[in-house]
């Protein structure tokens, strides 16, 4: 309403900018008219010679309000250029003209003459023309700090460098001072909505002494910032604190008159507004100089950061190859090199941040979303490339000193670096506008800022720092030097992520607090997953072997566990639709569930290898990183893991989804093998973390409850119970006979679309369930599992002939059977014990030690003689099963086991050694694996009254693959035998180095003695740094 009446009274259609006559333009002082200060005023500039050359005359250039501003010239002309070079000269190479210079800056630093005003037009005759003062603030800088000529007569010059310099300095922080407290006063008159303060000052006058300032300080002065470093404070300072109160300024005056102009729009057509209209060009073309002057002075700034960069970059890698004897080339004064780079940093972030404030603006008003065009997109690529680099820099660093360098000559410039990781980290938040998403305008911005963080292509991210020659066998601390982009990158979007998801959220923090939208979280996890994770990767590796002490928690793992920790938090907010109001804070049930299904989708598509705009979670063709697949599978396995421990109201039946969803793509018969081997390790994980729960580590620090265990296994066990897995599917049998008379449907055997890779991925899952099931007696899902249980221990405990199971068509039941009956071993106390789930009460109750015993081998031995000859995948799965059973069936404790059961359970493996050792393909080599292992648990149940025939036998199957020559046989072999020898009874133990071959005799002895022995070259090697040492 005050701005509505203000310019109801002062007539909208009448020019604002009124030219005052040239009378009021000589400010009444009586400076002016005395002969000792005319010197000084024409160097100011506020004089000149008149046309006659006789007398001196005001300058009036600058003081008269042109009637629009739309033409440039209004703001970039300079018409003093012509006796600058003659007051230049005299100045610096006489001793008249430097007591001239002399006494014209003490005008400006000890008189209210050079204190800058913006005031109302009709107070302009008491005051001088803030255009004249800033420029003759410049033209004594000028004098100062440009290099001046030699006097003709070779005379010394009547000052130094020195003297000059600190009067630049002191010229320019009173020019900094004076403008910065004018532009603020102004800001707070327009800031407390007083119209008659705000418009009152004529705002052409204000916006070209602004505008001359900016345009002066980049033209003259950056360029002397290279030889007087001093002149860096001063300048960009004051520069950005004018920017900022100027820039808010613009965007007051630019609503105010959005606010005219809606007022008066109701009532007079938008063409009578002329002077509104002319005003708002005159803004936007203020506006889009103020950009141009802003945006001048961050490339500015970012060259000379680009510099400071390369010299710290040449000496950290200097510095650090020192470490290895080589001569180092310190950088010199970290501190102050450090201050320098904070200042640059700072200052750019601070442009930046100001130069869009009024692009936000102006996309607000227009409802216009793309907030910034690409040259401003570009601006903030650029500063981001430079902060990732120092992120680099200071990662790099801090491994150093964590690897305990020693070196006291360089540790100050590693610390310097080290330190620099926080503010980068700062600076980032501030460039994203991170502190406050709660604000629309911010969100908008977050997401733009996110997307340039995110598409820094290839070529950004090798520019700017000198490329360095790499060595062969260098340190990773060189290596991260030389190239510290993709570490830096991979720490600033974790860093993102941090702030966006903090350490300890509550479930209901993430469906509550606003943030950017989902799709650039994405983006920023799908990025980091696979495409920083891997670009870091030898890093990451070689970092936990340079570093000199065995820390498990050293800077590599704890960036790994951030990236775990802080992807699986933003899963939670992925696909959330937009709010649709303020008031509604609360999804409803069907959009949680909706959203929670597209999650755990997006979830399987990570672990399934593929894109996440694709869909298909079977037919995937590429493979993720080893390392990027890692993180992965500890994502999902921390999510499900918490939410499962979780109070929240969607926390337990999202754990429970999402396991059901994994359980139902691993018992398929469609998923891919790789997937299916995914989602077979990741449930094995979540499994037995449960065994492990309570551990204080970085990951996890939850217990789980019982009863949340016993619900998570039940709901894997449906879905087996279940699945095509288990249950064979029905077929029209029509369809294969040509009849078209009845619908036949025959039972179609489960094993169709299983391949023996496929059943080996899940093999590991059974046992891993039969653990925990057969420990709380949670077989019996819906009863046949439990059924098809008993009926198979009946058939192994009786004898009777009967071995239904052994049928082609239940093979892969079967299969299961005996993996689940394997895994319940280990967590067996006692055969009664174990058999009290299993069995049936009449088979179980009277049955001894030995009897079970004997029957358990009767039945290996009875699949064996089926599988031992052929070559084909299913009778390689079952000699797995048999030699798995057989080295968890020596663990049972309770068994007492006779000299000619442990003779039997030898010639078994032995047998099943023979045809494993006739090929080396991969399936062979892990069952001779496999054998070893079940013959070293054999070991625990010698007994010394045993003899050594008995003994023997068991030790043929080890040298059986001892014997090779091949490393990949003999060393995994070597690391079983320790345990079997330790195993074994005293007055056995010397029986097995005697019948050992040569090769593995001196690598089994090298090792318990703590030697090294290279297998390949049968030799002691003579350093310790070979890599293919066993």
């Amino acid at each position: 309403v005050t701005i509505f009446m203000h310019y109801a009274v002062k007539n909208p259609f009448e020019p604002k900018h009124r030219t005052p006559s040239s009378g009021s333009q000589i400010p009444n002082t009586r400076s002016m008219t005395e002969s000792v200060d005319a010197n000084a005023h024409r160097i100011l500039g506020w004089l000149k010679p008149s046309s006659d050359g006789n007398s001196d005359s005001v300058d009036s250039t600058g003081t008269a309000a042109v009637a629009s501003p739309i033409a440039a010239a209004a703001y970039s002309s300079d018409p003093d250029e012509n006796d600058f070079e003659e007051i230049h000269r005299r100045a610096r190479t006489t001793g008249e003209g430097f007591e001239d210079f002399r006494r014209a800056a003490q005008i400006l630093l000890s008189s209210d003459q050079g204190r800058i005003q913006f005031v109302p037009i009709d107070e302009m005759e008491t005051i001088r023309e803030p255009l004249l003062i800033v420029r003759g603030y410049f033209r004594l800088i000028r004098v100062a700090l440009e290099p001046a000529p030699m006097p003709a007569d070779g005379a010394p010059l009547p000052v130094s460098e020195d003297d000059l310099l600190r009067m630049a300095l002191s010229l320019l922080k009173q020019l900094g001072t004076s403008l910065k407290l004018s532009v603020q006063t102004a800001l707070d008159a327009v800031a407390r909505n007083q119209a008659e303060a705000s418009y009152g000052v004529d705002p052409l006058r204000r916006n070209k002494t602004i505008l001359y300032y900016l345009k002066n300080s980049l033209r003259y002065i950056h360029p002397q910032i290279s030889k007087h470093v001093k002149l860096l404070g001063p300048t960009y300072r004051s520069l950005c604190d004018i920017s900022e109160a100027f820039i808010s300024i613009l965007k007051f005056e630019k609503c105010n008159l959005e606010n005219v102009a809606s007022n008066f729009e109701s009532i007079f057509e938008w063409k009578a507004l002329k002077s509104l209209s002319l005003e708002m060009d005159e803004l936007k073309l203020v506006w889009k100089m103020t950009g141009v002057h802003l945006r001048s002075a961050v490339m500015r700034l970012l060259k000379f950061l680009d510099d400071g960069l390369t010299n710290l970059q040449a000496a950290l890698v200097s510095c650090s190859a020192s470490r290895d004897g080589c001569n180092s080339v310190p950088i010199s004064s970290p501190d102050g090199q450090s201050k320098i780079i904070i200042f640059l940093l700072a200052r750019i972030t601070s442009l930046i941040c100001t130069e869009r404030r009024f692009r936000v603006c102006t996309m607000r008003s227009s409802n216009n979303e793309d907030v910034l065009e690409e040259d401003e997109k570009q601006l903030i690529k650029e500063a981001i490339l430079r902060l990732i680099q120092i992120r680099g820099f200071s990662a790099a660093a801090g491994a150093v000193l964590e690897g305990g360098y020693d070196h006291e000559s360089h540790t100050p410039l590693f610390k310097m670096t080290a330190g620099l990781g926080f503010l980068t980290v700062k600076y980032l938040g501030k460039l994203l506008e991170l502190s406050d998403l709660e604000n629309s305008d911010h969100c908008i911005v977050t997401y733009v800022g996110i997307d340039c963080l995110i598409n820094l292509s290839s070529h950004d991210l090798h520019r700017g720092i000198s490329t360095i020659k790499r060595q062969e066998n260098e340190r990773a601390e060189s290596l991260m030097f030389a190239d510290p982009v993709p570490l830096g990158k991979l720490f600033m979007e974790t860093h993102v992520l941090k702030i966006l998801f903090p350490p300890s959220p509550s479930y209901h923090d993430f469906m509550t607090t606003k943030r950017p939208r989902s799709a650039a979280i994405l983006k920023l996890c799908e990025s980091i997953l696979f495409a920083d994770i891997p670009a870091c990767h030898q890093y990451l590796i070689k970092s936990g072997i340079s570093t000199s002490k065995c820390n498990p928690q050293n800077w590599a793992t704890t960036l790994l566990s951030d990236c775990i920790m802080f992807i699986e938090h933003a899963t939670h907010v992925l696909y959330i639709p937009k709010q649709p109001s303020s008031g509604q804070r609360y999804l409803t049930t069907e959009l949680m569930k909706k959203s929670t299904k597209l999650q755990h989708k997006l979830l399987i598509s990570w672990l399934a290898e593929t894109s996440s705009k694709n869909t298909d979670l079977v037919n995937n063709c590429s493979r993720n990183h080893p390392l990027t697949n890692e993180i992965i599978l500890e994502t999902i396995h921390r999510r499900i893991i918490s939410s499962l421990v979780s109070n929240a109201q969607f926390a337990k039946q999202d754990s429970l989804s999402l396991a059901a969803l994994s359980s139902q793509l691993l018992f398929h018969c469609h998923t891919a093998t790789r997937l299916r081997r995914n989602i077979s390790t990741l449930l094995i994980r979540v499994l037995l973390r449960f065994r492990k729960f309570g551990v204080d580590d970085r990951q996890f620090n939850y217990e789980v409850s019982l009863q949340d265990q016993n619900s998570l296994v039940h709901r894997i066990l449906q879905e087996l119970s279940e699945s095509t897995l288990w249950k064979p599917q029905l077929h029209d049998s029509s369809k294969e006979s040509g009849s078209k008379r009845k619908l036949r449907l025959k039972p179609k055997s489960p094993s169709c679309g299983y391949s023996m890779d496929d059943i080996l991925a899940i093999i590991p899952l059974l046992e891993a369930l039969s653990q925990h099931a057969h420990t709380y007696a949670t077989y019996d899902v819906n009863g046949e599992l439990s059924q098809q249980m008993k009926c198979y221990w009946e058939e192994v405990l009786t004898n009777n002939g009967k071995d239904s199971f052994a049928k082609d068509d239940n093979f892969l039941k079967m299969m299961i059977l005996t993996y689940l009956s394997t895994g319940a071993l280990n967590t067996s106390s006692t055969i009664a014990s174990y058999l009290l789930p299993l069995a049936r009460d009449n088979v179980s109750a009277s049955l001894s030690s030995s009897k079970f015993l004997d029957s358990v081998l009767t039945h290996i031995e009875r699949h064996l003689n089926n599988a031992i000859a052929p070559c084909t995948r299913r009778a390689m799965v079952k000699k797995h099963a048999c030699t798995h059973f057989l080295r968890n069936l020596a663990m049972l404790k309770g068994g007492e086991w006779s000299e000619a059961q442990v003779r039997r359970a030898a010639n078994i493996l032995v047998k099943v050694c023979d045809v494993a050792l006739l090929s080396t393909t991969s399936d062979n080599i892990q069952l001779i694996h496999s054998i070893v292992r079940s013959a070293s648990n054999l070991g625990c149940i010698m007994r010394s009254e045993f003899s050594q025939e008995t003994l023997q036998s068991l030790i043929d199957s080890i040298n059986k693959v001892l014997g090779k020559s091949k490393w990949f046989y003999v060393a995994p072999t070597v690391s079983s035998l320790e345990y079997f020898l330790r195993a074994l009874p005293h007055n056995h133990r010397g029986l097995m180095p005697t019948t050992m071959p040569t090769a593995a005799r001196l690598l089994f002895t090298s090792r318990m003695k703590g030697q090294l022995y290279d297998i390949t070259c049968k030799e002691k090697p003579d350093g310790q740094g070979n890599e293919y040492l066993f």
